[in-house]
């Protein structure tokens, strides 16, 4: 499987999650470590067959500069329910 394909199965995947009982995805950013939401991810990069996702332009650039002194980082992977009564 290739790497693309790979990739365009981990989006469908989150997708389907989403769909199906709209929970929310979130990750880690590499860089400073916040907790943010997938979808409203500011930016994403792809590095060593994994894809990062970021808080900000800024946090992007920082990983874009050195990654290596970020990819090693684990990305945290979380799913939490809906808010109730927003």
């Amino acid at each position: 499987m290739s790497m693309q394909d790979s990739i365009s199965r981990a989006w469908s995947f989150t997708e389907a999650v989403k769909r199906e009982d709209e929970r929310t995805m979130t990750v880690t950013d590499p860089v400073c470590g916040q907790q943010i939401d997938l979808e409203k991810a500011a930016a994403h990069e792809d590095h060593g067959g994994w894809a990062y996702f970021f808080c900000s332009a800024h946090c992007h650039r920082l990983f874009k500069a050195d990654p290596e002194r970020y990819a090693g980082r684990q990305q945290r992977f979380g799913v939490s329910s809906p808010r109730q009564g927003l």
